[in-house]
């Protein structure tokens, strides 16, 4: 449990660094095996999903909250490609980020 919470918390505070398992899995000194057998059994989804949620969820909420052009948001959580980053957030979110902010801005408003 110590070592899939070092490993969450890693996630956690480095997500827009971090572009894959391994990284994390050098990080805290463990295989990519061992972590994807960690998150399995203590939470809901994969350390690769769970990455890329939080990526999301942060990129979700940053264009909520600020002005940042679309690629400026891409790089800040982590994504080195502007267009992955949108066809990555169209399939989590239901919606390209340029809708996603128009829509929830004017609900904000």
């Amino acid at each position: 449990m110590l070592t899939f919470k070092l490993c969450k918390d890693y996630i956690d505070q480095n997500f827009h660094k971090i572009c894959s398992v391994k990284e994390v899995s050098n990080a805290c000194c463990v295989t990519p095996q061992y972590i994807t057998k960690l998150f399995l059994k203590y939470w809901t989804m994969p350390p690769h999903k769970y990455l890329m949620k939080v990526k999301l969820n942060t990129a979700a909420d940053h264009l909520l909250t600020s002005t940042l052009s679309v690629s400026q948001i891409a790089l800040e959580v982590g994504f080195r490609d502007p267009f992955h980053f949108s066809n990555c957030f169209k399939k989590k979110h239901g919606l390209s980020p340029k809708q996603y902010r128009s829509k929830y801005m004017s609900v904000i408003s």
